[in-house]
């Protein structure tokens, strides 16, 4: 039909309790100027926690405003001294329940503040709320909680054209939004959250395709918008940075002004470019942010920045000179937190006007901790959201990722080309088999320059690469013109559709540290993977 009603998201989440389905089922009848969002969250920023709130749904309509819903189920729904409870006949189990008059009205103000705050005009867009109960049909005895008109019973849904009318002659409220105004209001209740990249199914294929992401990955953004602390957890693959980047923008949509921060330097750059006309966020790393704070407080900066410095004295010095400077942001998100120290995470939470409030999510990966900096949130009752499914390698590319530790990785279930190993004697100097390897992919197997990275262990290898080319091309570090040679650590939260990866180390070193490096250098492949590395290696490996 096509007078339906459009629902966001259109598929119900896994898990959407049967009532909601049941709500989701009838208001599809509506007719096809209704815009239906189903499980809808969102934050505020100047109202703090009295901004914030979510909606089982929200109804929205140019000519009669926003209607927020709130469902409950049960078959039979009593009141016992301002108590509400909600019994299921079949299994006979009770349970206490909120007050949904009382839901949907702090619901429907918490909405209200919010889109005051990203400048929707309210006076245009009236808000009206209801109750929906699916299992049950309650009289006239609950007016003393909320007026019949705005009540849904289990035999409403049968006609939900005549519920939502009698709700809206109830509230007797007019609207007239405009298309812009109703397009944005759309985007903050049902943002966009996909991504575009190129996925070679083998190494000729240059078609570009849209991956979207995955239910997990959908969920984890959901509660993103719940919560306000929060570590996520994922292996190599799983969309992190991805979602990071992604809340990060929904934050500055909605005016916050944003911190995203990270240790390496060439993601710091990737962040940078992705933020590069969004004024208010600060896209950088960690050293960076405390030097430009120090420098612009006046501080001393001692001559020789060694590690110890680093980690014990710049969280401090950063934290004294954010308040001379009246640096505070109104959200935080840490990518790779594995390579941060509790101290240097919780000097970033005093970068905030309102520590208990102040949204701060950290995004990490404990297989790439390179450092060992005894990482940590700053408070152990933040929330903990994980990531398994890896969305970015193919299922060859995966296993071995995957062998690295003993364990096995869940994928897209996207095929492509075996993982290749290449014999390589790490003590000879020479590189001579590994430009024999990138000119083979340049010149037999048509990839463009752009798409092959090469990455080692041994900075002292990447800077005998720099020397040298393959025809036309030279290696070169990230983001200049040629063949990127860049070390496994510098490259750690980028990803390239090929990588050719240089192991120097012998299993007579740190296993530990082997395994880790290998797990990041193979897990930046998306597609096409090259591994040369001593027998030894190739064992310890699963290779």
């Amino acid at each position: 039909m096509d007078d339906m009603a459009t629902l966001f998201p259109p598929i119900p989440p896994s898990g959407t309790p049967y009532s909601e389905l049941l709500v989701r089922e009838a208001l599809t009848k509506l007719g096809d100027e209704w815009k239906v969002f189903h499980s809808v969250a969102w934050q505020s920023l100047r109202n703090g926690r009295q901004g914030d709130g979510e909606a089982d749904f929200i109804l929205l309509h140019p000519n009669h405003g926003l209607i927020v819903i709130e469902v409950k189920g049960g078959d039979e729904i009593t009141i016992e001294d301002g108590q509400w409870f909600s019994r299921n006949r079949e299994t006979g189990m009770r349970e206490a329940i909120k007050n949904p008059f009382l839901q949907a009205r702090d619901s429907k103000y918490a909405l209200l503040n919010y889109l005051r705050e990203v400048s929707i005009p309210t006076h245009e867009v009236p808000i009206m709320h209801g109750v929906c109960f699916t299992g049950a049909n309650v009289d006239s005895s609950i007016g003393t909680y909320g007026p019949m008109e705005i009540v849904w019973n289990k035999d409403d849904l049968h006609d939900p054209s005549q519920m939502v009318q009698r709700l809206i002659k109830h509230w007797d409220q007019k609207a007239s939004i405009a298309p812009r105004v109703a397009r944005k209001i759309h985007q903050l209740l049902a943002p966009t959250i996909t991504v575009r990249r190129r996925l070679k199914d083998d190494i000729a294929d240059a078609e570009r395709g849209l991956i979207e992401l995955t239910d997990q990955q959908i969920k984890a953004f959901q509660l993103l918008r719940k919560v306000r602390k929060a570590l996520i957890i994922g292996g190599a693959g799983t969309g992190k940075t991805l979602l990071a980047a992604n809340r990060a923008k929904l934050f500055a949509e909605d005016g916050f002004k944003v911190l995203i921060v990270c240790y390496n330097q060439l993601l710091s750059s990737w962040l940078q470019d992705e933020f590069h006309d969004q004024d208010n966020v600060i896209a950088c790393t960690f050293h960076s942010l405390c030097l430009k704070e120090i420098k612009k407080a006046n501080l001393a900066v001692p001559d020789d920045l060694d590690s110890g410095w680093w980690e014990s004295d710049a969280p401090e010095a950063l934290v004294i000179a954010a308040q001379e400077n009246g640096t505070n942001f109104d959200a935080i998100i840490v990518d790779e937190g594995q390579d941060f120290s509790k101290d240097w995470l919780t000097a970033l939470a005093m970068l905030t006007p309102d520590r208990t409030d102040t949204p701060y999510y950290v995004f990490a990966d404990s297989h790439q901790d390179l450092y060992g900096r005894n990482w940590g949130t700053p408070s152990e009752d933040w929330l903990t959201i994980p990531l398994d499914t890896n969305c970015r390698n193919t299922n060859q590319i995966a296993e071995k990722v995957g062998d690295a530790f003993g364990e096995k990785v869940e994928t897209m279930g996207v095929d492509g080309p075996p993982v290749i190993h290449h014999e390589f004697r790490p003590t000879s100097g020479n590189t001579a088999l590994v430009e024999q390897v990138v000119e083979r992919l340049l010149y037999e197997e048509g990839l463009g320059h752009d798409q092959v990275t090469v990455l080692s262990d041994s900075k002292q290898l990447i800077e005998r690469l720099r020397q040298r080319g393959v025809g036309e091309y030279s290696f070169t570090e990230y983001g200049k013109y040629g063949v990127v040679a860049e070390t496994v650590k510098r490259f750690k939260g980028l990803e390239s559709d090929a990588v050719v990866l240089v192991l120097t180390r012998t299993t007579d070193t740190d296993t530990q540290e082997l395994r880790s490096l290998s797990y990041v250098g193979m897990s930046r492949a998306k597609s096409l993977l090259f591994v040369l590395s001593t027998p030894g290696t190739k064992k310890t490996l699963g290779l």
